[in-house]
């Protein structure tokens, strides 16, 4: 968002805030190698589950065992690379300084 003038101000360590600013997750692992960040990992939480009517994930949530394999399903999901940013605005990342 906001044009090349913009991002270099950015990279920099200008505005505009984070707030105001939509990372790729390509574009966020990049800015976290950058400042040292290793083992990183990137999540697009909800990814999988915005894809699933509401009274249906209301049953699931509902049923223990169902509930504890639609999560561990979903976390494998969200956490894959080709689904980051899926999770319509949430994208996740984590590594070690």
């Amino acid at each position: 968002m906001g044009g090349e003038a913009e991002i270099a101000e950015y990279e920099k360590g200008g505005t505009p805030w984070c707030i105001t600013y939509t990372f790729m997750p390509d574009e966020l692992e990049g800015v976290m190698k950058r400042y040292g960040v290793k083992n990183i990992k990137l999540a697009g939480p909800g990814a999988y589950a915005r894809t699933i009517p509401n009274e249906l994930l209301v049953k699931i949530m509902k049923n223990p065992k169902q509930r504890s394999d639609f999560l561990e399903f979903c976390y494998l999901y969200d956490s894959n690379p080709y689904v980051c940013g899926m999770g319509k605005d949430n994208l996740l990342a984590w590594g070690e300084l």
